[in-house]
């Protein structure tokens, strides 16, 4: 009777801290599908109304003005540019240490994997260990130690190989 009651709090005591974020998350779905309304409508505008935009700016912004915009404009892109082609080749190196790794290590499907995690690593807040981790965790649980080492190792070896090569990849693409 005892363990039945224990087990009774402790189900109420993690029950009602789920239901609550549940709850919170159903209620902010109408505020996110209205905020996505408006930013695709206003990218929309803004995008069939650039050339109007343009012609405004530039009739009340200073002459002496434009040809600073324009260099302005010109390093922007060659900045963004250059960032998104640096991080383009340290995600293929990231891709190439991940297959060798995958076919060391007997991975089915290997490459293919490899290329995926290194997609997941070219996206802001996530990495190679969005994937390993919990990857080597299962294998660990289910009595594969090795392999879950050799994950572990291949995340420390990107890591630190994404360390070494970034500043001289960004710098060079960047200028």
């Amino acid at each position: 009777e005892n363990l039945g009651d224990m087990f009774s709090g402790l189900m109420q005591r993690i029950a009602f801290p789920t239901v609550t974020v549940a709850g919170n998350v159903a209620k902010g779905i109408p505020a996110a599908l209205v905020y996505s309304v408006v930013v695709i409508l206003s990218s929309y505008f803004f995008i069939v109304e650039q050339d109007k935009i343009r012609d405004f700016v530039k009739k009340i912004m200073p002459k002496s003005m434009d040809s600073y915009l324009y260099l302005f404009r010109k390093d922007l892109k060659n900045l963004i540019g250059g960032y998104f082609l640096a991080q383009f080749r340290i995600m293929f190196v990231v891709a190439a240490i991940l297959a060798v790794g995958f076919i060391i290590l007997g991975v089915r499907y290997g490459v293919l994997l490899a290329i995926l995690i290194a997609v997941l690593d070219f996206l802001p807040l996530f990495g190679t260990g969005t994937a390993l981790f919990p990857w080597a965790l299962v294998k660990l649980l289910s009595g594969e130690a090795a392999f879950a080492a050799g994950l572990i190792l291949l995340y420390v070896l990107t890591q630190v190989v994404r360390q070494i090569i970034q500043p001289k990849i960004v710098g060079d693409s960047m200028g």
